[in-house]
């Protein structure tokens, strides 16, 4: 769906930033530039265009029309077999025909960064970076054939009633754009400690994340015909927030350390050579839609969006727990005074899931036997504070709506012991 891409400053250093979609790519122009403000302080600018190739095939999907293939679903006898090729196609034709948009251009990414890294000391350093990216020309399906919000039957209402699906057409109507504050700070090992802590703080926007539709996301616009820029929103793998460190530390006790610097063999043996190590993770939750939970209102085979009331979904005295998440009041499936059929009028991705928040912990011995010889014994505790990663939960208006019925997505807190021989 999605993957992190790498612009290459002047210095040839990476910077990660996120690419719309994955698969191969064509290098365009690049540029970057560093300059050495002083002794202890550097600038580093870069910019580079990028072509992006298919996307899954999404273009073959053409040879999937009728008369080269056919898919459908025959009622097979469990004793006497009856489906043969002579009633292979006896439930009609099928409801989807695939297109592909003439002579569209290829996608490409505009991709730019600007940073200031500063050395706090010999073995610290602080780094600022904005980092962006500007997609453009990028490929979704837009279902056409289907038919406006009005009374009667959606089928009869079509463009072309004559075909009994849509056209599923994919073009690249798509633009995509991403800019991030990201700070970082390294420590690099003194005194036997190392730490790494980085925060971004971003924002991604497109009018769909994946052509194949992301998880949580519409596959194609309500509104083909008139509104295609009413689906721009959050994309559905944005993290408007996180926070990782990851931190070592070797104790500075036993032989040759800092605290019983002249201990013996036995004495080393216990209380040196020991190491603590910890990785947190902070994140925000992830975008999805809220859908109605009644689409007759809409009257038509696109996604229905429901109203929004103007009350904040995640607000309310239960906001944030797994058995009503969001604010049911948020919603309604048409506000009362308007048209009877009708598109809704709340955006794509208006719903922030649940976070995450993760914390691992290990222990480490080391015990020398010889020179180079020696036993590692790890302890390790992932997710320490037991702390539950909770799914999405239910976006379909109705008694169930905000409501977390599934399994959590990270395990419960979980220990291992591990016995490493090194020679």
């Amino acid at each position: 769906m999605a993957c992190p891409r790498r612009l290459h400053s002047g210095s040839e250093r990476p910077i990660w930033t996120r690419k719309h979609q994955a698969g191969q790519r064509q290098l365009g122009p690049r540029a970057g530039i560093a300059y050495s403000l002083d002794s202890k302080t550097v600038i580093r600018t870069g910019a580079g265009i990028y072509y992006v190739h298919d996307f899954q095939n999404a273009q073959f999907d053409s040879v999937r029309n009728p008369p080269f293939s056919f898919r459908g679903n025959q009622n097979a006898s469990a004793s006497i077999p009856n489906v043969t090729w002579t009633n292979a196609i006896n439930n009609g034709v099928p409801g989807y025909y695939y297109t592909n948009q003439y002579d569209q251009p290829t996608t490409r990414a505009y991709q730019y960064s600007f940073g200031i890294e500063r050395r706090l000391s010999q073995s610290a350093t602080l780094e600022t970076d904005y980092v962006a990216s500007a997609d453009a020309y990028v490929e979704r399906f837009v279902s056409y054939n289907t038919s406006q919000p009005g009374p009667g039957s959606a089928v009869a209402n079509r463009p072309f009633p004559l075909f009994s699906g849509t056209f599923q057409d994919l073009n690249s109507s798509n633009h995509a754009s991403y800019n991030s504050l990201q700070v970082k700070f390294s420590q690099r090992l003194s005194h036997g400690f190392t730490l790494l802590s980085s925060y971004t703080y971003g924002k991604s926007l497109d009018g769909n994340s994946s052509p194949r539709g992301a998880p949580g996301d519409t596959q194609t616009p309500p509104n083909p015909y008139n509104c295609l820029a009413c689906e721009r929103g959050l994309s559905t793998f944005d993290y408007k927030m996180r926070w990782t460190d990851s931190l070592l530390y070797n104790l500075p006790i036993g032989k040759g350390q800092q605290w019983l610097g002249n201990a013996g063999h036995a004495t080393n043996a216990v209380v040196g050579g020991w190491q603590l190590g910890t990785i947190f993770t902070w994140e925000g939750g992830l975008p999805t839609n809220a859908n109605c939970q009644n689409s007759a209102v809409q009257n038509n085979s696109n996604t229905c969006y429901p109203d929004a009331t103007g009350i904040a979904p995640n607000s309310g005295p239960t906001a944030g727990s797994p058995t009503a998440f969001w604010n049911a009041a948020a919603f309604v499936d048409r506000l009362p005074g308007g048209a009877a059929y009708r598109y809704g009028n709340s955006g794509r991705d208006t719903l922030i899931g649940p976070g995450l928040v993760d914390w691992d912990f290990s222990v480490l011995k080391t015990v020398a036997i010889t020179e180079r010889q020696s036993l590692q014994l790890r302890g390790e505790m992932y997710n320490v504070a037991n702390h539950p990663a909770f799914g999405m939960p239910v976006a379909v208006r109705g008694a169930t709506f905000g409501v977390i019925g599934g399994p959590t997505i990270s395990n419960s807190r979980q220990f291992q012991v591990a016995l490493k021989y090194i020679f």
